[in-house]
């Protein structure tokens, strides 16, 4: 009888070391199943971050179909002759309905592009990331979040984006001119990048 109720217990703690051995397997894969689960949507996570982070960079370096950094012979591919037919000076003017595009060359190539509008048309300027002429201050704030710098003047505001390299004119708490310059990065962008993210 005894060795019996031996077997009996010996079969009864085999079976509940298998029992609790298979809760720690169980335990363990729930755990690398989230942790898998965690890992795919930080990688997710990562992905879509990165990719509206190399979406800014590249706004930041082209305006209007004009790259910073582009040499007149390319902008001239592009738009042709600029008005006045002076392709020697260094502001190249272009005009598109209400809306007058400079291209500024430095050193042969271009390190400003400035879109401005009539202050009777709110047409005319494209937009970047949404804000074009005619956007409000609120839409621009929206897009780009607090500017680093504004500058005021009577019914004329100029908000700065210099981790871009944006900056909107608004008149009245309208856009009506959009300038882009050497976009400087950093934390301003990041900035940008959280407003963006964050609404």
């Amino acid at each position: 009888m005894a060795g019996i109720d031996g077997d009996e217990a010996a079969f009864r703690r085999k079976r509940r070391r298998k029992h609790e051995e298979k809760g720690a397997v169980a335990y363990f894969h729930s755990r690398m199943a989230r942790l898998h689960m965690a890992s795919a949507v930080g990688l997710l996570l990562m992905g879509f971050v990165g990719t509206q982070y190399y979406g800014l960079q590249r706004a930041g370096q082209a305006y209007a179909g004009i790259s910073l950094g582009m040499p007149k012979i390319a902008l001239q591919e592009i738009r042709g002759v600029p008005e006045g037919g002076n392709a020697a000076g260094d502001d190249w003017l272009y005009s598109s309905g209400p809306a007058q595009v400079l291209a500024r060359f430095n050193n042969g190539s271009i390190s400003e592009v400035r879109c401005v509008v009539s202050d009777q048309s709110m047409v005319g300027c494209p937009s970047v990331l949404g804000v074009g002429s005619g956007a409000s201050q609120a839409e621009v704030f929206a897009a780009f979040g607090v500017p680093d710098s504004k500058v005021t003047a009577g019914a004329e505001q100029v908000l700065v984006y210099r981790g871009m390299g944006y900056s909107f004119r608004l008149r009245d708490g309208a856009v009506t001119g959009v300038i882009l310059q050497q976009p400087q990065g950093g934390f301003s962008l990041l900035r940008t990048l959280g407003y963006r993210l964050i609404p």
